[in-house]
């Protein structure tokens, strides 16, 4: 299964991801106060932005039930509107 991040910029393997984690973002989108996180070896990369942590977290279960359903396809992190 590969994810594709919210913005589209990035087609992740899940078989290189070592976890998925919630975190408060600190970058400039102040509307958008946490982000999902894939860590990948030794770096992380960002795959979804949302405005509160309980819809980061909605966000990271959808992720966790795809993986468990066993998806086949790329998956969409989706976007706010979507939860």
């Amino acid at each position: 299964m590969y994810i594709l991040s919210q913005a589209g910029k990035n087609l992740i393997s899940v078989d290189k991801v070592k976890r998925f984690f919630v975190e408060k973002n600190y970058g400039g989108n102040k509307e958008q106060k946490f982000a999902i996180f894939v860590e990948l070896g030794t770096s992380n990369s960002m795959i979804g932005l949302y405005p509160t942590e309980e819809d980061a977290i909605n966000a990271l279960e959808e992720i966790s039930i795809a993986l468990e359903e066993g998806v086949e396809e790329v998956y969409r992190v989706p976007k706010k509107n979507n939860i």
